[in-house]
């Protein structure tokens, strides 16, 4: 590992370092709130489109649209999409946030599996894809530099335990370096975000653990299988919320709407 750098307040928020040429920031934040990133990974199904968690997020900030469209796109495809594959759609809806700025591209990846043996690979394929992409879509008026992630396959209904998300996203970092040339490998940077919650502590605490034993430099293509039991009771009270927090969003939304026809 290369220049390693903290910026600790009270507790360890941010951590950067790099694998090879390539920069990497993890992030205790909101996704949706990511500065100045111009790609954003949202994880899907490979028969459908995802929308909760990190889709759940996003749509509540305004991009509904764009996961919607992505939505109807798999709901008309005759095939589910392949493991670890990258799907990038160009946004062409949502605020333009001059503070914070607004990712131009999300880039769907299925990583969201059934099997516990497919997970770490498919999580460890869609992030190198995810920077063959960035590096493929980029030209001279404009690149894509910042790619912002989830801890994938930790979510809910993620087979992957924090330090086997942090190997497979480490592992696919350094496919992607390994794969480009350098000065394309240091153009892209990844920055992934854990929510600053007591619930996803333990997984930043295992991002950090992963990058100090940089084992995954060394993790074979078949990768591992994934250790985190699945609660079915979880789940269903995550959907309960997502619906709440969703309908909680779509009433303010119709509110403000509403409000705006008054001159005032």
């Amino acid at each position: 590992i290369d220049g390693i750098s903290l910026k600790d307040r009270g507790r360890v928020r941010e951590k950067s370092f790099s694998i090879g040429k390539t920069s990497v920031q993890f992030v205790l934040g909101d996704i949706a709130q990511a500065r100045f990133c111009q790609a954003v990974i949202v994880p899907h199904f490979p028969h459908k489109a995802s929308i909760r968690s990190v889709a759940g997020t996003f749509i509540r900030s305004d991009y509904q649209n764009d996961i919607d469209d992505f939505a109807k796109e798999m709901e008309n495809n005759n095939q589910p999409l392949g493991y670890g594959t990258v799907h990038p759609r160009k946004r062409t809806y949502g605020k333009e946030l001059t503070n914070l700025g607004t990712p131009d591209y999300f880039f769907h990846a299925i990583t969201v599996v059934q099997e516990n043996n497919s997970q770490f690979n498919a999580v460890r394929m869609a992030t190198e894809q995810a920077g063959l992409a960035a590096v493929g879509l980029s030209d001279d008026e404009h690149e894509i530099n910042k790619i912002v992630l989830p801890a994938l396959g930790t979510g809910v209904q993620g087979h992957l335990k924090g330090y086997q998300s942090a190997r497979a996203i480490y592992a696919g970092i350094n496919d992607f370096t390994n794969r480009v040339s350098p000065k394309n490998a240091e153009k892209v940077s990844f920055h992934i975000y854990i929510k600053d919650d007591a619930m996803h502590a333990p997984i930043m605490d295992e991002f950090l653990a992963v990058m100090k034993d940089v084992s995954y430099l060394n993790v074979p293509k078949e990768g591992e299988i994934g250790k985190k039991q699945i609660n079915t009771d979880k789940i269903l009270d995550h959907i309960r919320t997502e619906n709440a927090l969703t309908e909680a969003y779509n009433l303010s939304k119709a509110y403000q709407s509403d409000y705006a026809r008054y001159d005032l």
